[in-house]
Parts: structure tokens; sequence; C-alpha cells
């Protein structure tokens, strides 16, 4: 397992309590009060609590600190050493946050975002060469049976002990603290002193104190740079087909994970090749030709058919953006009145797209703009010519250059950086669709708007 680094703990809550350990509990010293050290050598139980043997008196402030729940992080699952009851643990490469408790450490929630768009499919490495199959081990002979053992006395039962009297009720111990969660900074009113909040739009975690909420840690990790494009490897012999496997059992169904942020949408996958062209069936003999049928009468006109449905989308203005293609929980895609293919997500934030230039980042206006089609530039690929998407680079909306019947392809290039989705250096071969830059009115959108990729909210569908 590789070396676990450690985040920054911090405080969750705080228990107090009023409780000693009656004559004979544990290894603990009878009418004394409570430790941490009794606590994390298991002196006292939660058996001891529930069946009333601990008496009614003030904890030690080093059982007070032993109860103070913390947070620790690293990557992979958390081991004992992580941590010590009612604490909790986050594991930074999967978003399992775990709590540990007088069972061990348990899986609570899943805090990952959504998973990004795929990355270009790489080259197909070398197949290896075929192993040679292991010589068939011979069976072992059968063991002989062992003889049965003598059945033991029964001892005799033992005496039932008195009933112990009922201890005393304890005080009623300081509530806890809360995890919230919402959209945007918390709200000066929200949450109690010692409570978390998780703002589910920006990954920020805030702690409210006596002066209000202050944010502690972001959970959401950057964004890696692109990989190299790996080269081709040769093609090795096919190697024959090994026997099925047994089907194995079904999982657990895993715990559901916290709503994630949505990721940019990515580019059209490849079109499949032609089939082969059938071979041409053979002509049958001509049929005789018929007499010709008289004219029919003119039919009436049908009534007017209803008008076409469908739903439009409007900004908080109540401006129309256009027709829905389709949505889901995060997004919608909808066509302008100008005929553009738009998506942008429900908080109204058009993301950016990933775009290669052909100057370094900080000159990328003075280049050429290619959309990036997951191909590298070793075949053109086919998009709608009426595609529009936003260049982070250069803070505008951008459709295709060239477009033909409606469609246009992509070409090969050589880059210089990438918006990924922060511009960064991406030099060498690529292939992308060549852009040009446009307005929001020449999409037939508002040009209102907090920025350039954002619409007012909130957004909302209506039936036409």
């Amino acid at each position: 397992m590789p070396a676990r680094p450690k985040g920054r703990t911090v405080s969750a809550i705080l228990v107090a309590g009023a409780l000693v350990v009656s004559a004979g509990v544990g290894g603990a010293t009878a009418g004394a009060p409570i430790t941490g050290k009794d606590i994390k050598d298991k002196s006292v139980t939660g058996a001891d609590i529930a069946d009333r043997s601990l008496g009614k008196r003030q904890l030690s402030t080093a059982a007070v600190a032993s109860l103070r729940t913390s947070w620790n992080s690293g990557v992979g699952v958390p081991t004992a050493k992580d941590g010590s009851t009612n604490s909790w643990y986050l594991d930074t490469a999967t978003g399992d946050a775990y709590k540990n408790t007088a069972r061990g450490w348990e899986l609570r929630v899943n805090i990952m975002g959504a998973t990004g768009a795929p990355g270009a499919v790489g080259p197909q490495g070398a197949s290896g060469a075929k192993g040679e199959t292991g010589a068939t081990g011979a069976a072992g002979a059968k063991g002989a049976q062992g003889e049965t053992g003598a059945k033991g006395d029964r001892g005799e039962a033992g005496l039932t002990g008195a009933a112990g009297a009922a201890g005393a009720k304890g005080d009623t111990g300081a509530a806890g603290s809360k995890w919230l969660r919402g959209e945007g900074a918390p709200a000066a009113g929200t949450g109690a002193v010692g409570d978390w909040y998780l703002d589910i739009t920006s990954w920020d975690a805030y702690e409210k104190g006596a002066t209000g909420w202050s944010p502690v840690v972001n959970l959401r990790g950057p964004i890696g740079p692109k990989g190299d494009r790996g080269e081709a490897g040769e093609t090795g012999a096919t190697g024959a087909t090994g026997a099925a496997g047994a089907t194995g059992s079904a999982g657990a169904t895993g715990a559901t994970g916290a709503a994630g942020t949505v990721g940019a949408t990515g580019p059209a996958g490849p079109v499949g090749p032609a089939g082969p062209v059938g071979p041409v069936g053979p002509q049958g003999p001509a049929g005789a030709t018929g007499p010709k049928g008289d004219t029919g009468a003119t039919g009436a006109q049908g009534p007017a058919g209803p008008a076409g449905g469908g739903l439009t989308l409007r900004d908080g203005n109540n401006a129309a953006l256009g027709k829905v293609v389709s949505m889901s929980m995060y997004e919608v895609s909808f066509v302008t009145t100008q005929g553009y293919l738009v998506s942008t997500g429900w908080d109204g934030v058009t993301y950016p797209g990933q775009i290669y230039y052909t100057q370094p980042c900080a000159t990328t206006a003075n280049g050429q703009a290619y959309l990036n089609d997951g191909w590298g530039g070793s075949q053109s690929q086919t998009m709608l010519g009426k595609t529009a998407v936003f260049s982070k680079s250069r803070n505008s909306w951008m459709v295709p250059s060239s477009v033909t019947d409606g469609y246009s392809a992509s070409v090969a290039f050589t880059s210089q950086s990438i918006d990924n989705p922060e511009c960064g250096a991406s030099s060498g071969q690529n292939g992308g669709w060549l852009l040009r830059t446009v307005a929001a009115t020449d999409l037939g959108l508002p040009a209102s708007g907090q920025t350039v990729n954002t619409f007012v909210l909130p957004l909302s569908t209506s039936a036409d």
C-alpha cells in the first residue's frame, strides 16, 4: 500500500458528559473520572453505558478530548491508526467518506463529482505471445475417515444471579454538529456554531464558529493536463480463444454518491465505415403494359393540422432561448431561433469547449482555433455545421468556419496550446473543426447575462 498522506484534521463534534466508572467496570479505577486512556484501550465500552453500570459524575478533560470528532484524509481506505472512534476519513482517490464506529471504519457517503468526458482512444498495443499450457496435476488420494470421539458429560447448570439495581439516568449530552449542503456560500443565519456546510457548486467546505462561517477546504481537485498520444505498437499473432470463465456472483449495490458538477460535452464519436454492397439480383422479365386508367376526381381539401408542439427554453427574463432538443438533470440542449445547437447547464453556464490554438496561450487571439475531434488528425470527422461552443481563451461564442451542405469536416493541423479547461501548452499534430467568432445575437441568443457564456436564471421550459 502507498504511503498515506495526512490532510488537515478539523474538530466536528465536542461531546460533554457526566459519567464515572463504578466498582468492577472494565480496567478503570472504581469511582475515578473516565480518561481518554480508558476509552482508547476499551476499558469503558458502549456496553458499560447500555447496562447502566456507570455512575454520574463529570468527565475528565482527557476523556472529553478523546471524544472529539476529527477529519483525516489520504489515498485509499482508512486503517486502524487513521483516527479514533467517531472520527471521519476522506479517501481522496475515490471521494469515499468513512466514519470510525465501535465496529470499525464504515463507508457512509461518496462526495466525488461526476466523471468528466472520456479522452481519445489510444492505439492498440502489441498482443503478447500465447503461453504454454501447464500439465494437469494428478488427483490426490482420499484420506481415511477419522474415528468419532466420545461424547462428553453434560455439566451442571449454574445458579441464576440476582438482578442488579437500576442505575441513575445520565444528564442529556450537548447537541452534536451537523453537515449542511446547498448551492453557493452559506447564509449567516444557516446552522449553529460547530456545524459544517458543503457548497455543491464550488465544493468548498465551511465551518461555523463564534464569528460566523469560514471556508476550510475545497474537496474538488484540479483537472490534470492532457497526456501525450502513445506510439502504435506492432500487431502480434492472434492467440487462441480461452475457455469461458464461470459467471461471478452479483456484487452488492453501492451507496448513492453525492451530486457532482456537470462535465463538458464530449466531441461526437466517429462514423463507422460503410458495409459492403450486396450483389445485384437477376432482372425479372418485363410485364405486359396495362391499359391507362381514367383520371380520378379531385378530393376535398382536408382540415388544417394542429400547430407544432414541443418545449421552449426560457431565461429568467422570460426571453425564449430556443426549442428543447434534449435535457437531463444536469443540462439542456436546444436549437436557437437562428438554428444553432447550444448546450448549457441548469445553472445557466455553458462550459468551455476543448479548443486547440495554433498560437501559445498568451497570443491565442492571433492564431486559429480548432474544436478537438478526438482523432489527432488521423482521419476526418463530420459535425453539424450549426453547432455553437464557448471559447474560454477568447471569451466568445464560436461556430464552424467551413460548412458544406449543412455539415463541417474536421482537418489536421499543428497546435501550440489548448483550453482544457484552462489554457495550457499542447504542441503537435492534432485534428479538429476550424472555428470563427460570432456574437450572441448572431446565434439568436439574448445579449444580457452576467458573462458571455451565462444565461439569466432561473431557466424554465414552457409547452407551445
